[in-house]
């Protein structure tokens, strides 16, 4: 009897770096045309896309911090919160993105974008009255909304009691 191997070894796996990597500087720049149906992701690409180079050992802060930091700005809401692009509405998802990729671009220059004291007024505003978070205003209340609010908060470190309260309860 023959025996067929299922499966990959870890010895089987190769990752094309470069390739990966080209793919990866050229996404931060310009995506291709039939990524235009996900212009409310943009700062998930970037998260995505910086993380993914963190992880090769690839993500130069000289080069890609100031572009980081510069098209976020775009993204964070006069309000507070960060949008999905530039002139849309915030929501927690991108807003978890964007920190997320702030926290990768690693700089002073990335950190200062992000506006604490909008910040937490919007996630405040988020905040349900049963302890749970608002994935946008007028939105959906579930697990999604609570982890993006909770992780973002603590990112920033802008995570108080009054945030909290009711958080464990919802989640139970």
């Amino acid at each position: 009897m023959k025996h067929h191997r299922i499966g990959k070894t870890q010895e089987d796996i190769v990752i094309n770096r470069e390739l990966h990597m080209s793919w990866l500087k050229k996404g931060f720049t310009s995506l291709p045309p039939n990524f235009a149906g996900l212009d409310a992701s943009r700062p998930w690409f970037v998260f995505w896309i910086s993380h993914a180079m963190e992880i090769l050992g690839d993500f130069d802060e000289q080069r890609w911090s100031p572009q980081v930091a510069s098209f976020l700005s775009h993204c964070q809401d006069s309000t507070g919160g960060f949008a999905g692009g530039p002139s849309q509405l915030p929501h927690l998802a991108p807003t978890y993105a964007a920190v997320s990729a702030l926290m990768v671009a690693g700089t002073e220059e990335a950190y200062k974008v992000v506006d604490r004291a909008t910040m937490y007024g919007f996630l405040m505003r988020m905040k349900s009255p049963q302890g749970g978070f608002k994935m946008h205003d007028e939105g959906e209340t579930d697990m999604r909304g609570c982890y993006c609010a909770i992780a973002t908060a603590s990112m920033l470190h802008i995570l108080t009691d009054e945030l909290m309260e009711g958080v464990p309860e919802y989640i139970r």
